[in-house]
């Protein structure tokens, strides 16, 4: 759905996951941005934006980007961090509420990514701002398992060759509040999104290699 070209969230419709349920209808946003950050040489980058109300970028991954294009109907993006060069690409499976992100290290690795998807379940039309409910979130062959209280959905997240561990519950890192939606606010409507830390997944990549959650 709609975001910036650097990839924040700009619309209540952004996200790398919004799921027609019961197709065509009953979207919901069940992931609605990836933390993304790379360790290269020792020191760590962020990838991802998020503009926060009254902090501004909080992360501002933005510097890093270095081009983006359409490949067809295929976005990609190129990031250079600490040296190492990295190319993403998404597409979703025809049919199926599926998305794919790959990453790809074009040279100066290796390059230790982790990529924490932020999830929710909501209405793509509505915000629900301040939700205090939590998902749980299991370990399953190949990822990770996340269920909602009171919802028959479960949310698969996969990503072989990776090490997937869940967010445990009681962190402070649990629901990230306050990401503000730049194109809801010329709009003057609500304006406020929250996203919750599903859990992360950790992998090292060299020069060549690529990985897809």
């Amino acid at each position: 759905a709609t975001a910036a070209l650097d990839g924040a969230p700009v619309r209540r419709y952004s996200g790398w996951l919004v799921a027609a349920l019961e197709p065509p209808v009953a979207r919901t946003v069940l992931v609605g941005a990836l933390l993304e950050t790379v360790a290269v040489g020792g020191r760590r980058y962020d990838l991802t934006v998020l503009e926060r109300t009254g902090r501004g970028r909080a992360p501002d991954g933005g510097r890093h980007l270095e081009a983006f294009e359409l490949e067809g109907m295929r976005p990609a993006w190129r990031y250079v961090a600490g040296g190492a060069v990295l190319e993403k690409r998404a597409w979703m499976a025809y049919g199926a509420n599926t998305t794919h992100v790959q990453y790809r290290v074009l040279r100066g690795g290796p390059v230790a990514l982790r990529v924490e998807p932020l999830v929710a379940h909501r209405d793509h039309h509505d915000l629900n701002p301040m939700d205090e409910r939590r998902p749980a979130v299991t370990t399953v062959a190949g990822g990770l398992a996340v269920r909602w209280d009171g919802e028959g959905t479960i949310l698969s997240l996969l990503g072989c060759g990776a090490v997937a561990t869940p967010e445990p519950a009681g962190t402070s890192r649990g629901w990230i509040r306050g990401i503000g939606l730049a194109l809801e606010t010329e709009r003057g409507l609500d304006d406020v999104a929250d996203l919750m830390v599903a859990g992360s997944f950790d992998v090292t990549l060299v020069d060549g290699d690529a990985w897809t959650l």
